[in-house]
């Protein structure tokens, strides 16, 4: 009788096991499923083909996260799965409006490459002012951009603050204008007089968001004179 006791406790504790042991397994092979159907698409940063700028003699290539689907075998930009159409759309020929990660750029008689920023960054953005080289010889782009994970949701997008930048036709000398903790709201050139005027949202009364309550500031830079951005009211 005893041994008819332990003969039935081994077989219910090897039941268990193997039972435990399926189950595992189960689990193993609906993780790995669900792993599969994230590797399913292949992420990484690659430039587009080039565009350029009337007056410039540069090639630019928008950088971007580029997602190849491996079931349907096509290759696109991310942000053509938020809307239709290109990475970028070209307002004229001195003007892009993007959502881009980088910008790679390459002089027409050089076949030297270099990145705009070596810092994560979003583009949405780029204008050449093409009157201010024509009448002051200044070569000079604007961006609207994303430079800080302001959020803390480890992605750079429209829900961070976003910054003015200037550089020279090259993208070297690449300089933020907007005060840091301001969200840029707009922004306008006149270019006959070598100025640039931006308006930007500070969280005047400190409750963490931006909003109608806040205070809306109105800077000025000269392009020609003192290169400095000065706050008008």
């Amino acid at each position: 009788m005893k041994q008819k006791r332990i003969i039935t406790i081994v077989v219910v504790f090897i039941g268990a096991m193997l039972f435990g042991f399926t189950k595992k397994e189960n689990q193993k092979e609906t993780k790995k499923a669900k792993v599969n159907n994230i590797k399913g698409e292949l992420n990484q940063k690659q430039a587009n083909l080039p565009f350029s700028f009337q007056g410039l003699d540069y090639f630019y290539f928008a950088v971007d996260n580029i997602i190849s689907d491996k079931q349907s075998e096509k290759v696109y930009f991310s942000s053509e799965r938020k809307v239709s159409g290109a990475s970028f759309v070209s307002e004229g020929a001195r003007s892009i409006t993007c959502d881009i990660d980088n910008l790679l750029i390459r002089p027409n008689d050089s076949s030297v490459f270099h990145l705009l920023s070596e810092n994560p960054i979003k583009i949405y953005s780029i204008n050449y002012l093409y009157e201010l080289d024509t009448l002051y010889n200044i070569q000079q782009l604007v961006f609207r951009m994303v430079d800080t994970d302001d959020n803390n949701d480890n992605i750079l997008d429209r829900h961070d603050i976003e910054s003015l930048y200037l550089s020279n036709g090259n993208g070297e000398n690449l300089t933020k204008i907007s005060p840091q903790k301001e969200d840029l709201l707009d922004w306008k050139a006149e270019q006959q007089f070598g100025l640039l005027y931006f308006r930007t949202r500070e969280d005047s009364n400190k409750d963490g968001k931006f909003d109608t309550d806040d205070k809306v500031n109105l800077y000025e830079y000269d392009f020609i004179h003192t290169k400095i951005v000065k706050k008008i009211i």
